[in-house]
């Protein structure tokens, strides 16, 4: 069984370490094309604040894939919960036995505490099972809501992290070539050095907006795909057990 609390928060070490891999083996093939193709204009691509920027970005892509990946398995129980909820006979829940006989359906076919879905109706399920009543059904539904949409705020964490450290690298690299482009003495005969410092400037900025971009879109697409999980959950469970229940103690 999952670990309730990981409900699309990934493992934080493993996208870390492929982030970290990727991103040098991407710096790597750019000092090797830059050093046996000059005629490639890959200098902007080239310095320690452009390689902290890649590892950052494939560090909030392979976050990003992990989520994905645990999005598609909240999917999937769907239709299988519904082929149990749905069963002839099922209509309206009014003995705490038509409840067993659901839990014995979800453990057998194997959903039982596999995603947030059957968290939930095990959850809804139990309370009345305990309580003798679906009275405050609701009440407890909502509750579980709010919680998953907690889970879904603090494993966005990491992304936020990383989406606002990539700019922000960048204007760190702006400050360090202006301030070394003002540190050149005798300026109007070191042009050549003082300009260098500037295109160090300029180059770190450029890399660090460029790909600060499509992070965010993948970012605010995830948190969009997450939400909509939330509504189909919500939705899933109002239409198919909360409007059913009729146990009386």
């Amino acid at each position: 069984m999952r670990d309730p609390l990981s409900f699309q928060d990934p493992k934080p070490f493993t996208p870390m370490a492929l982030g970290t891999i990727i991103g040098t083996v991407f710096y790597l093939i750019i000092l090797f094309v830059n050093k046996n193709f000059p005629q490639v204009p890959l200098r902007m691509l080239i310095g320690q604040i452009q390689a902290a920027t890649y590892i950052l970005f494939f560090w909030g892509t392979v976050v990003i894939l992990f989520k994905w990946i645990l999005l598609k398995g909240e999917k999937l129980p769907f239709a299988k919960m519904e082929a149990i909820l749905c069963k002839p006979g099922r209509a309206l829940l009014e003995t705490t036995n038509e409840l067993n006989h659901i839990l014995e359906d979800i453990e057998s076919s194997g959903l039982k505490g596999k995603s947030a879905l059957s968290r939930t109706i095990e959850l809804l399920i139990e309370r009345c099972r305990v309580t003798k009543t679906s009275e405050g059904a609701l009440e407890i539904f909502k509750a579980r809501m709010d919680t998953l949409q907690n889970q879904i705020s603090a494993s966005t964490a990491v992304l936020r992290f990383i989406a606002s450290s990539i700019p922000a690298l960048g204007f760190i690299g702006t400050v360090i070539g202006i301030s070394a482009a003002l540190g050149v003495p005798d300026m109007v005969n070191n042009l050549p050095e003082v300009l260098k410092h500037l295109a160090t400037a300029f180059d770190t900025t450029f890399v660090a907006l460029v790909l600060s971009i499509p992070l965010t879109l993948m970012v605010y697409g995830m948190q969009k795909r997450e939400e909509q999980l939330l509504v189909s959950i919500e939705f899933f469970c109002q239409e198919k057990i909360i409007i059913n229940l009729r146990i009386r103690g």
